[in-house]
């Protein structure tokens, strides 16, 4: 018993010690992101123009590199993604096999990789103002789609056109603790753009 106690807590700290090295990689991509869209591109406009020579309107170099580092990072984040799953698996498996509970905070990461898409602003006085969402929200459900058949942000779209005046459920995990919210978004027009009055972006 002894023995498969301190097992469970290795297998803990590991997938915590990953939480945080999936933490520094996610930063690292933001600061990259941020190379990017200080030169005004993403990941796949042309370096060179019209003619065939580099841009002058940019840091060719700096776009460069920020985008392989960035692509090298993405394929390093899943790989330590796919690790933090198997650990949290393990983990759950372990616990309920000895009875023992899991932390908050391999439950919050649990609650995370189920999350497809984040709201990056909410527009005051709109829709999804007056349901109650807020800027950094995580989306686990949106209506009917969540990670298993998520494709894209056009699904979203083509969910919310199609229920114009109807009440979609939007599960949400909010905060450090990404504690887990059930909200009630009616999409309808307003005073500003839109239906909803916010902006999703995938993760």
């Amino acid at each position: 018993m002894a023995t498969e106690a301190l097992q469970m807590i290795d297998h803990e700290l590991n997938v915590r010690n990953l939480m945080v090295v999936k933490v520094n990689i996610e930063q690292k991509i933001n600061i990259l992101g941020g190379v990017l869209s200080t030169n005004g591109v993403g990941m796949t406009e042309p370096l060179v123009d019209r003619d065939g020579y580099p841009r002058n309107d940019i840091d060719v170099y700096q776009v460069r590199k920020a985008r392989h580092d960035i692509i090298c990072l993405q394929n390093d984040l899943k790989e330590v993604t796919r690790k933090i799953e198997e650990g949290l698996h393990r983990l759950h498996a372990e616990r309920a096999e000895s009875g023992a509970t899991s932390t908050s905070e391999t439950d919050a990461e649990t609650r995370r990789l189920k999350a497809f898409a984040r709201i990056s602003s909410v527009e005051r006085g709109s829709p999804a103002d007056q349901a109650g969402l807020r800027s950094e929200d995580l989306i686990t459900n949106f209506g009917s789609i969540h990670i298993d058949n998520f494709n894209g942000m056009m699904s979203i779209a083509g969910l919310v056109q199609n229920s114009i005046g109807k009440a979609l459920k939007i599960r949400l995990l909010r905060g450090l603790s990404l504690a887990q919210y059930d909200i009630l978004l009616v999409p309808k027009s307003w005073s500003g753009q839109g239906v909803l009055g916010c902006k999703i972006v995938p993760l």
